[in-house]
């Protein structure tokens, strides 16, 4: 099951495989976060946000578009345990009858993928000069 996550969300450049805005199950419902909803004027865009790369991720805390994890464990257990069901949640977090899929991994599980997480982190990229400025 987790090799398939990972292959649905990431492809060899660590970026989603849809590069469209989507649904991770953060809400089972949205009200007042209305995602790309609030952009397109279009139910189905409802609860939906632009993924971003894996790359770096250590220096891109916190995590999620609302900015409501503070650790990448957190984040792994969302999709562990936490995904809700939204009318508008991405098919590929969905099962063959549009429940969530909650991955359910062992700790050491869970461990082992934050370590593979933090090795997609350059972390010379935060003090090179050239990267500092980005209107130089």
């Amino acid at each position: 099951m987790t090799e398939l996550v990972l292959d649905v969300i990431t492809t060899e450049a660590f970026i989603s495989v849809n590069p469209r805005s989507q649904n991770n199950g953060l809400d089972a419902f949205s009200s007042t976060d209305l995602g790309s909803g609030n952009v397109f004027v279009n139910p189905i865009f409802v609860g939906r946000s632009k993924t971003s790369t894996l790359r770096n991720i250590e220096l891109t805390v916190p995590y999620m578009h609302d900015r409501r994890f503070a650790t990448q464990e957190e984040v792994v257990e969302h999709y562990n345990s936490g995904v809700q069901a939204h009318p508008t949640l991405s098919p590929a977090l969905t099962d063959a009858n549009g429940n969530p899929i909650q991955l359910n991994l062992t700790e050491t599980q869970k461990s082992a993928l934050v370590a593979f997480l933090k090795k997609l982190t350059d972390n010379s990229i935060s003090s090179e000069v050239k990267w500092n400025n980005p209107f130089r």
